[in-house]
């Protein structure tokens, strides 16, 4: 599974493999990151191309967990062979759930840290698009719609939960861009949906 980190406005791709003897934390070296990052501006975000390119320069981390956080204590990390003190502040919400964005604290610094999986950072161009329109909500990529939360008529508030769509075994759900009124949906549950493909259509109210 891909992820990919953003700290301090920065984004960081990793990919964490579980085997038999526990967890494996890969990330590109710095060339292929560079490398990635071009072809993210020429093909857009997460496309395979770019994921390729990172995969075939990789390097894998010695990340291991040696205290957990209790009680407010931080926990204990070592990442090669350096030891970091980590303690998860508190939970900032935002207007979606497509990432989980955190403020943690390492070794006493306070930082801000979002945390996104390969499908959600896809789903961000989307949300974008939605959120300027007002109106237009899409699929962010090939899936099946697995629950319909609205009809039409119904109002809803920005952040209200649409729909969710199953895509490479993660469930995504998408929520309204803005305030306004349901006027159409365009799948029910079951639905096959393609990318870029509209879900819903959101009017505002007059």
């Amino acid at each position: 599974m891909r992820y990919f980190v953003t700290l301090n406005g920065r984004e960081f791709p990793l990919r964490l493999e579980r085997c038999a003897t526990g967890s494996q934390l890969w990330a590109p070296t710095e060339s292929a990151a560079a490398e990635a990052a071009a072809a993210d501006l020429d093909a857009g975000a997460g496309m395979p191309a770019a994921s390729n390119r990172v995969a075939a320069a990789e390097r894998m981390l010695d990340a291991q967990l040696l205290r957990p956080a209790r009680h407010g204590r931080p926990a204990l990390v070592q990442v090669d062979g350096r030891a970091f003190r980590v303690l998860v502040q508190r939970e900032t919400a935002g207007p979606t759930r497509a990432a989980s964005a955190v403020r943690v604290r390492v070794d006493g610094e306070a930082l801000p840290v979002q945390l996104e999986t390969e499908l959600q950072r896809r789903v961000r161009p989307a949300a974008s698009a939605a959120r300027s329109s007002g109106t237009r909500v899409a699929a962010p990529m090939p899936g099946r719609v697995v629950k319909v939360s609205v009809k039409v008529g119904d109002r809803v508030e920005a952040g209200t939960p649409l729909l969710s769509v199953e895509a490479m075994k993660m469930e995504n759900e998408l929520q309204a861009p803005s305030a306004g009124v349901v006027v159409s949906v365009s799948v029910r549950v079951g639905s096959t949906v393609e990318s870029d493909q509209e879900l819903v259509l959101i009017a505002p109210e007059s």
